[in-house]
């Protein structure tokens, strides 16, 4: 009795490592929770930089407009200048920050492994600045003309090349030349230059500087509905009739102007909580966001990320994007779900599986009680058959192989009863099932080997 207790260990699940265990589990579950789980949503975990553009232009104007909304959630949107959208992408391809964006007008070659997070629902217009540019109704009237064309790496410069190439202003004998935007406003005063191109806002505060106080006209072409037609990433639209000043009525009349979308951007591998948080700051500032993303078809030729159409589709972020940011960053909801499929799907085929195991031990043990019914010539129950005396049909060695064949076949039964019930895939508390065959099993056994004992 000694040597037993002595040789008798508790099982793991019993001995206090295992509280210990489960207590560090729980306290690092908690830790978890308070890591990922966002109690106060906010947009605290947002730290992002976005290339813009020059100021005073509008797609630095924009961005600081999105960093000071970010602000109000403790997140953070650095404005990073640059001389336009060429540069943001070369400065955005540059850049090893997973965390960084750039603006950027359609119509430029996107290069690989960019992803587009959202076209702005405010386009930028692309302006033909001059004094005498009222006078320009014609795509033809550019003849000769010198126009500057904004900074190197530049989206009006980029615009101004590719509507050359495009419309065969060869034939005109235009000069293009590169300026930055204040250059340019000198350069049109004192004649150094016929025209300038710059993209940007109607309401831009350069472009209200240039038409109200520099009193500057800006072109407008007959063609342009065709121009767009040629070029897909432009379309038209109009600037009313007083639009810049009612009072002086500037413009005297609608002004029919080339538009180019602004699209957002950033590397694959950026981080969903990031492309979010943007999303989010965006749309407070622009609340139709997600219907013009939804309804005006993409055209710019890059994918939208994955994180941009759950956010359209659902028509803002999801509850997760919310409340646990950080985990969707590890593991989007769309993958979180298929895990969590995945496990129902598992512990469904464990219970079918134990079903299936509970079915086969009944069904072998109830073939077994039948064959003990034929052997004794009627129905028994254990107890009869451990009470039975021994009949005269019995005492001969075919009778006791039968047997022994019967007893073998019951211990076997009833080791793989034992074994199932100990096996981690039983859900928990089905092992009773087990139990239940494993107590008739052993009765049966109990009262033949008492049988058996009476044929010696």
């Amino acid at each position: 009795m000694a040597n037993t207790q002595q040789g008798y260990r508790p099982s793991f699940f019993d001995r206090p490592v295992f509280g210990l265990v489960m207590g560090s589990a729980l306290l690092c579950a908690l830790l978890l929770v308070a890591y990922f789980i966002d109690f106060v949503p906010g947009l605290g975990g947002m730290d992002i930089r976005i290339f813009s553009g020059v100021k005073p232009g509008g797609y630095n104007a924009t961005v600081d407009k999105l960093a000071a909304i970010a602000a109000k959630k403790k997140g953070v949107i650095r404005n990073v200048p640059t001389n336009g959208s060429l540069e943001n992408l070369e400065q955005l391809a540059d850049s090893p920050d997973k965390n960084a964006f750039a603006l950027a007008q359609t119509g430029l070659k996107i290069p690989d492994g960019f992803e587009l997070v959202a076209r702005l629902s405010k386009s930028e217009t692309v302006f033909f600045f001059g004094r005498d540019a009222f006078k320009i109704k014609n795509f033809s009237d550019l003849k000769g003309k010198k126009i500057g064309i904004g900074p190197e790496g530049s989206g009006a410069a980029h615009f101004a090349r590719t509507l050359y190439e495009k419309m065969n202003m060869a034939a005109l004998g235009v000069t293009f030349s590169n300026h930055t935007s204040d250059e340019q406003m000198k350069l049109l005063k004192n004649g150094g230059l016929d025209l300038a191109v710059m993209v940007f806002a109607d309401n831009a505060e350069i472009v209200e500087s240039a038409v109200i106080k520099e009193r500057m006209e800006f072109a407008t072409f007959r063609q342009a509905e065709s121009i767009a037609k040629k070029l897909h990433f432009l379309r038209t639209a109009y600037i009313r009739e007083g639009y810049y000043d009612p009072i002086k009525n500037i413009p005297a009349a609608d002004k029919q102007v080339l538009k180019l979308d602004t699209m957002v951007l950033c590397k694959k591998g950026t981080r969903r909580s990031q492309i979010i948080g943007l999303l989010t700051t965006i749309q407070e500032l622009e609340p139709d966001l997600v219907i013009f993303n939804n309804t005006i078809p993409n055209l710019t030729g890059v994918s939208y990320t994955a994180a941009s159409r759950d956010y359209f589709a659902n028509h803002g972020p999801e509850i997760f994007d919310v409340y646990a940011p950080r985990l969707m960053d590890f593991m989007p909801l769309g993958n979180l779900v298929q895990i969590l499929m995945a496990i129902s799907v598992f512990f469904n085929l464990m219970n079918v599986a134990n079903r299936f195991f509970l079915w086969r031990v009944d069904a072998n043990r109830v073939d077994i009680e039948t064959e003990l019914r034929n052997y004794f010539g009627r129905p028994v129950t254990a107890e009869e058959i451990a009470l039975e005396e021994l009949e005269g049909r019995h005492a001969n060695a075919e009778s006791r192989a039968v047997l022994d064949a019967l007893i073998d076949r019951l211990t076997r039964l009833g080791e793989k009863c034992r074994k199932k019930s100990l096996s981690l895939l039983v859900p928990m508390g089905k092992e009773q099932a087990y139990r239940y065959q494993e107590e008739i099993i052993n009765r049966f056994l109990s009262a033949m080997k008492a049988y058996r004992e009476k044929m010696q």
